[in-house]
């Protein structure tokens, strides 16, 4: 009857429940009443229906910036809310999870350790501590809420219509930012978002920044494109393939320049993983629709770079589309420009930053010390522009090797996930989150909720290829 010994009923080593096939895990929940009433609860169509639809709120929130609550810079917002009321149904959760499951979240002790030694440098050495612990309790949410994904997120399917729905509120927030770049330049009502007069300029309600635009709308090009790739169907090819076009281009024309170099990294990940680990070549249908995306990209680009200005009631700028073109791209290149007053003032700040750690070196000055950086050319409370930096600066060389070893654990299971459970949804979602660490690390978002909700179906994507192994 059993093909395999060790699951035979007359093994001395194994019980009768495992011997049934029942998993540890439902075991140890059924060891009291309480317990199991919770596993019950926690399954029920309610309270799934409940946790999926505070996941929909959190990547509302992660993508449009719906501000609570704002308090010195720090700003409570809508995902912090959702994850707040996810904590509050943690009890099912938990109960409800396989002990390999709880397991899986054994390298958030990291961050923990992390958060831990930065409250002690609060203590020690801020002198606003309501800031402070306002902003470490953000970031602990924002991880949390990665936690959750991975415990909400069961199965493939489950993952493949998260992604799916990430994948629209991008595309909704991209037609929003066209919308407000015509809207502004017909209205005078053109607030741009940089000195220059082709950057993104959003409505209010939207993202507030080109820079952040750019950022966020990196992983849904790499989403689109991953979709574009692995579609068998023409017609599908097809759609997918102007879905890349626009996102692409709307990373393009937001004019971030450590978006574009993330993007290249991506797009080149994401072919080494078709290739090697899907063994999957271009068509030639896929071959001729990239030419056309690649084509489609420079025709909105030139279009938008061509549309006029509403000076006064009836007076319009009309701009030169081939200049506008040569200094978008020459501007752009221009990475290491000594002129350029955001790479100088990062420059400042981190020397600035290097300095004052020097008199704190073991604990750091203090998560709220970075943010009263003052150089002659920034203002203060100039973001960080550069996390790890921040890191260093918030818990000291004490902490930050707990920093250090978090984020590597982060990089290697995206890469595991590829490797254990090779498809669409572990590379778009791990390329995703990979690029999106390469650029929030030059900016003070990286522990903003969007690249650890990628994270968190990464990491489903690793646990389900895992057992997959496991049980062939």
């Amino acid at each position: 009857m059993f093909e395999n010994d060790d699951y035979s009923l007359d093994s001395p080593e194994r019980s009768f429940d495992e011997s049934l096939n029942i998993p540890s895990a439902v075991i140890d929940h059924s060891s009291n009443s309480f317990t199991r009433c919770l596993v019950r609860a926690g399954k029920s169509r309610l309270i799934n229906s409940i946790q999926l639809c505070l996941l929909v709120l959190l990547i509302y929130g992660s993508t449009f910036y719906v501000y609570s609550y704002q308090f010195q810079g720090a700003s409570l917002r809508m995902e912090h809310l959702a994850t707040i009321a996810l904590i509050l149904l943690s009890p099912f959760l938990i109960a409800r999870a396989s002990n390999k499951e709880l397991r899986e979240l054994w390298p958030f002790l990291f961050f923990g350790a992390y958060i831990l030694v930065s409250i002690i440098s609060v203590l020690l050495h801020s002198q606003n501590y309501r800031y402070s612990f306002f902003e470490i309790g953000l970031q602990i949410l924002t991880i949390i809420a990665a936690m959750f994904v991975f415990l909400i997120i069961d199965n493939e399917r489950k993952a493949s219509v998260f992604m799916a729905t990430i994948l629209s509120f991008g595309l909704f927030e991209a037609a929003l930012g066209l919308f407000g770049v015509l809207y502004s330049s017909l209205s005078m009502n053109a607030v741009m978002a940089q000195e220059t007069p082709y950057t993104f300029m959003v409505p209010t309600g939207s993202q507030n920044e080109a820079n952040v635009f750019g950022s966020y709308m990196l992983p849904i090009a790499i989403i689109a494109w991953v979709l574009f790739r692995t579609s068998q169907k023409q017609r599908n090819t097809l759609i997918l393939g102007a879905v890349a076009a626009f996102t692409f281009f709307c990373v393009l024309y937001s004019y971030t320049r450590a978006a574009w170099i993330a993007a290249i990294i991506g797009l080149v990940l994401v072919e080494l993983a078709l290739r090697y680990k899907l063994h999957l070549r271009s068509g030639r249908l896929q071959k001729v629709v990239a030419i056309y995306i690649c084509l489609g990209i420079f025709i909105m680009l030139a279009c938008f770079l061509s549309v006029p200005i509403k000076i006064a009631d009836d007076s319009w700028y009309i701009p030169d589309t081939k200049q506008n073109i040569v200094d978008f791209f020459g501007k752009g290149a221009r990475i290491t420009d000594s002129s350029d007053l955001s790479i100088n003032s990062r420059i400042q700040i981190t020397e600035t930053a290097l300095d004052k750690l020097r008199v704190y070196p073991f604990l750091g000055p203090g998560a709220r010390a970075y943010g009263d950086i003052q150089t002659n050319d920034t203002q203060k409370g100039t973001p960080a522009f550069n996390y790890s930096l921040l890191a260093l600066y918030n818990s000291g060389i004490v902490g930050f090797p707990f920093y250090v070893a978090f984020i590597f654990f982060a990089f290697k299971r995206s890469y595991q996930s590829i490797k254990y459970s090779p498809g669409p949804v572990s590379i778009a979602c791990g390329v995703g989150f990979v690029v999106l660490m390469i650029i929030y690390n030059t900016s003070n978002a990286l522990l903003s909720s969007y690249p650890w909700l990628l994270f968190g179906i990464t990491l489903r994507m690793y646990h389900i290829g895992k057992q997959g192994q496991a049980t062939n």
